[in-house]
């Protein structure tokens, strides 16, 4: 058995985090009562809604495993390689953004779990975006200095 590089481990880790995200996920719409609050939109807009919150857990899945079992596909330097750790690194990017400038604050359930829940995410999504940035910077580097 051989062991990966260091760098393939880091995306092996960073793809479990998706995967424990994504599956502890499924409890949000049950803790923030979404069967009844989507009941107050009209029928179009539910359907919408849950349609939105399936791809988002769908991306976040395969996100997840495909750096769980193919890293070193993400590290090889090649143009697809770079694109795609480059499209996780804005994804999470884009969802730390989010975090910050457009949820409203003011709805936040109380209490330790809560915060502690948050502060758990919000620590994710930036050790994921690092780790997706360096890995599309690091493959942007390779696929330069073979072309020079």
């Amino acid at each position: 058995m051989t062991l990966l590089p260091p760098e393939e481990w880091i995306l092996r880790a960073a793809g479990i985090g998706q995967v424990v995200l994504a599956l502890a996920s499924l409890a949000i719409p049950r803790e923030l009562n979404w069967v009844a609050q989507t009941k107050l939109l009209r029928p179009l807009t539910r359907q919408v809604f849950w349609t939105y919150a399936g791809y988002i857990w769908f991306s976040n899945m395969s996100s997840g495993l495909l750096s769980t079992f193919l890293p070193g596909s993400l590290v090889d330097g090649s143009p697809l390689a770079v694109a795609v750790s480059g499209f996780i690194a804005i994804w999470w990017a884009a969802r730390l953004a989010i975090q910050f400038t457009c949820f409203d604050r003011s709805d936040v359930p109380a209490g330790t779990r809560f915060a502690v829940a948050e502060a758990a995410l919000v620590t994710l999504f930036v050790a994921l975006t690092i780790t997706y940035s360096w890995t599309a910077l690091s493959g942007l580097t390779v696929l330069w200095s073979v072309s020079e």
